[in-house]
């Protein structure tokens, strides 16, 4: 009878171990699977976000493009002021914002919206603004000013694009003069 209650004893012993290690195994399971959901949807917010900066990129590419193409076309002999009319500008004045920088400047008449194949994709449409930096004298080919020449002109078109959501915003900036075509190409940082 002793031996009974010992076997007995050390039977209960034996489930309680094994519930406890259970439990612990549980446990252990619950964590890696949280983990792994947690690193799932940073994986997906990521992606998301490079798909968002990708498209506000595009955007902006396209309404740089127009930009360029606007000035190639027609937009050398237009007027260019110190308001941005039509998005047309003259440069800012040393010491003075950046005309991109300016409140509002892309959400009224001083932009231009750009048509462009993601805007149905963009939170926002694409839109860009031109800037008349200077004329410069046409070179020969041997290196000298050609005074018989007209004077080339330089522009710098800005961009800005918006990708799905607000938070995704890229700003492009090129150097373009019509008689050479783009001579620079950067993205800016965006303002504030």
């Amino acid at each position: 009878m002793r031996l009974a209650r010992r076997n007995r004893i050390a039977s209960s012993r034996c489930a309680g171990a094994v519930l406890f290690i259970s439990l612990v195994v549980l446990l252990a399971l619950t964590l890696l699977g949280v983990s792994g959901v947690q690193t799932a949807t940073l994986e997906l917010r990521m992606a998301r976000n490079q798909h968002d900066y990708a498209l506000a990129l595009q955007a902006a590419e396209s309404a740089l493009r127009e930009g360029e193409h606007w000035l190639a076309s027609a937009g050398q002999s237009a007027a260019f002021s110190q308001v941005g009319v039509n998005g047309l500008w003259t440069v800012a004045p040393l010491g003075e914002r950046s005309r991109w920088e300016l409140p509002g400047v892309w959400g009224d008449g001083r932009s231009v919206a750009s048509p462009s194949p993601v805007v149905s994709l963009s939170a926002a449409e694409p839109r860009y603004l031109v800037e008349h930096l200077e004329s410069v004298a046409a070179l020969g080919s041997d290196g000298s000013v050609d005074e018989s020449a007209a004077p080339a002109k330089v522009f710098r078109v800005t961009a800005r694009g918006v990708g799905a959501t607000d938070g995704a915003v890229v700003l492009l900036q090129s150097t373009f003069a019509p008689a050479f075509g783009r001579l620079s190409w950067s993205e800016l940082p965006v303002p504030g």
